[in-house]
């Protein structure tokens, strides 16, 4: 894709595929600014209103989010025959709103999700619904959500891991590290082991250095990806590998 861009920078296809590429590598912000270039270019793509939208959710960008949801609501109903795409949209929706403390609007949008979606999908939404309640201080309702969609799910270990994220994500750590720890033991040792990033960056909210540092040591090797995304903000220009050694120095003062 650089080599396609250094000869033509407006080559859509070489910006869509590094915008892509980014997206999966966990880049968002640079994903988000290439999706713009393209859109700018292709306003019409779908897909790529949708990836654009999951980038400003990722770095917490709610209401860029919604913005270009709305654009991506109308192409769809525009284009017809896009149910997959609307339900997307439409999760996509509702959690931004629920992260801006737009909870009625959000639950809304839940309603709207549930005559939408195919039936063998209604744990997708008890889960995704259970999140809205439990931003919103419902921890009841979202309990009982999140229960029914255990249930309801497929992959009884994907979800429970998502909901796991969820109370970590609304500040209940000591909850997410039980259901991480829940997580490991249905996988097992060595499957279960990508929770650990997770894990540590859990006892780091809660202040628990020793836990922190002890789970962070072993976050690489667990699962790079994970690591980098979770940390890179604290540990700025340097690779992964070296997030233990900085933490150590910056929390106990050692070098080893």
């Amino acid at each position: 894709a650089d080599f396609s861009l250094a000869i033509n920078p407006e080559d859509s296809g070489a910006i869509i595929m590094k915008a892509n590429a980014c997206l999966s590598s966990a880049h968002a912000d640079e994903a988000a600014a290439l999706y713009e270039h393209y859109l700018r270019l292709q306003p019409d793509d779908l897909s790529a209103q949708i990836s654009l939208a999951m980038c400003y959710t990722s770095g917490e960008r709610y209401q860029e989010a919604i913005d270009i949801l709305a654009d991506a609501d109308r192409n769809a109903t525009k284009q017809g025959d896009k149910d997959g795409e609307l339900t997307q949209i439409c999760q996509l929706m509702a959690f931004a709103q629920s992260r801006l403390d737009h909870h009625d609007e959000a639950l809304r949008l839940m309603e709207k999700l549930r005559h939408i979606t195919d039936e063998t999908k209604r744990w997708w939404c008890d889960m995704t619904e259970g999140d809205i309640h439990l931003h919103a201080g419902n921890t009841d309702k979202a309990e009982k959500l999140f229960t029914q969609a255990l249930q309801g799910s497929p992959e009884r270990g994907e979800t429970l891991f998502h909901i796991a994220l969820s109370y970590s994500d609304a500040g209940y750590h000591e909850a997410a590290i039980e259901l991480l720890e829940d997580v490991w033991t249905l996988f097992g040792t060595e499957d279960g082991k990508f929770v650990v990033p997770h894990i540590a960056n859990c006892y780091l909210r809660l202040g628990n250095w020793k836990e922190f540092l002890s789970f962070l040591q072993f976050s690489v090797s667990c699962d790079r990806e994970a690591t980098i995304q979770l940390f890179h903000d604290r540990f700025p220009g340097i690779p992964p590998e070296e997030y233990y050694a900085r933490a150590l120095q910056q929390f106990t003062g050692q070098t080893d």
